[in-house]
């Protein structure tokens, strides 16, 4: 027994002497007891007074009924001064529930920590056990806490007291307020540009959701590696550990607001509802004109690019959805593949290319496997260039020391004859048959 529960004793016994009168006994009073002995139907212990109490078996748990022994001290309450046989009951269960509450109101009420854990699912939430049974709404799990209810009961975690009404013992708690207060501490010691390992835990068709250091972090589909991948699931699966760069955050991340979209996130293998959640108005009149807007829009750091029909307005919303405060890039900790290319190639070999960026100065050409090269557009070029379109390049300067790739069209003729002087002319057929390569023409 604790230096308090023996202050609490002697307390008692000062103030009333060995026994009390059973009329002066009032519901709600509590006191520390001694068990005399144990029943098949509870307790009967020794609390100060005249007459002993009774603790029924419904006012403790199976593990505090099997432990206990004669001798044993425990706090009880007063629930009934007297039952139809006269007897004193009393309740350990509303003995513990009354110190925590007036735990929660020595720390400030709402807005203190709780110990406990989840034991059940109800439709609006769960029942939290924190030496009583509280309320966890589902609008406080928080998206970062989906995985923690997935098997009940959860391990001890930390609550926070939402709002509590003492007179019913009713008390609600939240798991996303203590999350939002870890996670703004957590980000204070990443910065951009870090190398992390991270963990997948879900894969979407246009990015994946990673843990980093216990951040919830997203990596894009651009960013999962140098050359293109039609899923993610091309390159990784769920429960691979990664190494990741961080290439953006954001310092605001708010979890309540997020937590809809993450929580239906959980249930949409392919995130289509993804065009819903936290997206900036931007209102256009048809879909034409949105998808349009996708295209010029920039992606913003930590989200992706969604538009949607509000049924309200009839009108398509357009702009960036907020998926997470992390977002990482496996590409950048891998080498370009422009490297590679650069040490088994050499200057003056024909390569075949794609045109896919157009600039003032150069045109952008992919090579394949997320090799680019460029070609130098001078002012007074006549050809018109179309994005998409496959073309014959000889390869004029080649740089090992940041892997730039110059590149000049070639004809159909000019890349016959390199093939047929340096290489194999079958190969050059098996390519005009396997790829609609279009002639490079100046005017």
């Amino acid at each position: 027994m604790s230096d308090s529960d023996d202050s609490e004793m002697n307390v008692t016994q000062n103030l009333y002497g060995s026994f009390w009168p059973a009329d002066e006994l009032i519901i709600g009073q509590t006191f520390l007891a001694k068990v005399v002995s144990i029943h098949e139907d509870g307790l009967l212990v020794d609390f100060g007074y005249a007459v002993e109490g009774i603790v029924p078996l419904s006012q403790l748990t199976d593990d505090e009924f099997e432990s206990i022994s004669p001798g044993d001290i425990l706090g009880v309450e007063v629930i009934d001064t007297e039952d139809s046989n006269g007897d004193v009951i009393l309740s350990h269960r509303r003995y513990k529930q009354t110190k925590i509450f007036e735990s929660i109101l020595k720390r400030g009420g709402r807005g203190s920590t709780l110990t406990g854990s989840i034991i059940e699912r109800v439709p609006s939430g769960y029942i939290v056990d924190v030496g009583l049974r509280a309320f966890l709404p589902n609008s406080e799990v928080g998206p970062q806490g989906l995985h923690l209810v997935e098997t009940l009961p959860s391990n001890e975690l930390q609550f926070e007291v939402k709002d509590f009404e003492e007179f019913n013992r009713e008390i609600v708690v939240s798991l996303s307020q203590i999350q939002q207060r870890d996670l703004d501490q957590r980000l204070q010691l990443l910065q951009v540009g870090e190398i992390v390992q991270c963990v997948i835990t879900y894969i979407n068709q246009e990015f994946i959701l990673v843990d980093a250091k216990g951040v919830l972090g997203m990596v894009h589909l651009s960013e999962m590696d140098w050359k293109p991948l039609l899923h993610p699931a091309e390159d990784v699966e769920i429960g691979d550990v990664i190494a990741a760069e961080i290439i953006g955050m954001d310092n605001s991340y708010n979890l309540s607001s997020s937590e809809s979209f993450l929580s239906r996130l959980e249930s949409d293998e392919e995130g289509s509802h993804l065009s819903k959640a936290g997206i900036e108005k931007r209102e256009y009149h048809d879909e034409s004109s949105a998808e349009e807007a996708i295209e010029r829009l920039k992606r913003r750091p930590c989200s992706v690019l969604r538009s949607y029909l509000c049924r309200q307005c009839k009108k398509w919303h357009i702009g960036n959805t907020t998926i997470a405060p992390l977002e990482l890039s496996i590409r950048r900790t891998l080498p370009h593949p422009n490297f590679l290319f650069v040490k088994k190639s050499f200057i003056g070999q024909i390569v075949v290319g794609r045109v896919h960026n157009l600039t003032k100065t150069f045109v952008e050409v992919d090579l394949g496997d997320g090799v680019e090269g460029y070609v130098l557009r001078p002012s007074n070029a006549l050809r018109r260039w179309n994005l998409g379109e496959d073309l014959f390049f000889e390869i004029v300067d080649l740089e090992v020391r940041d892997g730039s790739i110059v590149l000049v069209p070639r004809s159909r003729e000019e890349a016959r004859d390199w093939y047929f002087q340096f290489a194999d002319i079958q190969t050059f057929e098996q390519l005009l048959e396997s790829i609609e390569i279009n002639e490079w023409d100046e005017t």
